[in-house]
């Protein structure tokens, strides 16, 4: 039964997406988890053979912007935005609703800065930084190391309203994530600075902190679905968070 803040045709819709991931859930996790791997797969080939950096080697390398590997990593920034959106949509919850859209328009920017390389152009602006220390050559790591330190001091209390199996599923997938995305790019930088982009030490670190990014977005993306697969359905709501 649709609630006074819904139409029938939107209660219906909510329902229906929900029965779709409950249904569907393991097959699309499936389908991303095998995509990624064939990327990786592809990519550490290239980098075995030592191919020239031509067109076919750059649309798979994990260590360039806008190619395939690329284009992936933005798909599921954004599907897990869509997710987090809909869980706010959906009602399963009577309390911190505003979180879940707030968590889906972050995602959304990063969606949008895998796509558009956004952070890259912070390192131009803030190049006074990197004299400094090797490790600040990439220096957009600064301000975003800033604002990961406001949003889990923002987000401490949603984090553990959350029922235990996802607050271990949504950490690990963060640690995972920041892991990559932070700590390997800062521990890579004086490899980049020192011996270049091509240098087969920073090759390496940067596909695995490429890797964790892919791994850290999967895991987190399998534990939204699993989110909303586990909630009661849209017609009887819960006050659970």
């Amino acid at each position: 039964m649709a609630t006074e803040h819904e139409s029938p045709s939107q209660h219906s819709r909510i329902v229906a997406i929900q029965v779709a991931i409950r249904t569907h859930r393991h097959r699309t996790m499936a389908v991303l988890i095998g995509t990624f791997l064939v990327l990786l797969g592809l990519h550490l080939y290239q980098l075995h053979v030592f191919l020239d950096d031509g067109p076919h080697y750059r649309s798979i390398d994990f260590n360039k912007e806008h190619n395939w590997p690329t284009a992936f990593a933005t798909l599921n920034l954004g599907f897990a935005a869509y997710l987090l959106i809909y869980i706010g949509q959906a009602r399963f919850t009577v309390t911190r609703r505003a979180q879940w859209y707030a968590l889906g328009g972050i995602f959304v920017f990063l969606a949008c800065d895998e796509y558009l390389v956004i952070h890259d152009g912070l390192t131009g602006r803030l190049h006074a930084l990197r004299q400094y220390s090797d490790f600040l050559h990439h220096a957009w790591v600064v301000p975003y190391a800033v604002l990961l330190i406001v949003f889990a001091i923002g987000f401490t209390k949603f984090f553990f309203s959350l029922p235990l199996r996802f607050r271990f599923l949504f950490g690990i997938s963060g640690v995972v994530f920041v892991t990559g995305a932070l700590g390997l790019e800062i521990l890579g930088a004086p490899l980049a600075k020192n011996f270049g982009g091509d240098d087969p030490r920073y090759l390496m670190y940067s596909t695995l902190e490429e890797t964790l990014e892919f791994a850290g977005i999967l895991i987190f993306t399998y534990s939204l679905l699993a989110y909303i697969a586990d909630r009661k359905s849209a017609a009887d709501r819960v006050s659970d968070p």
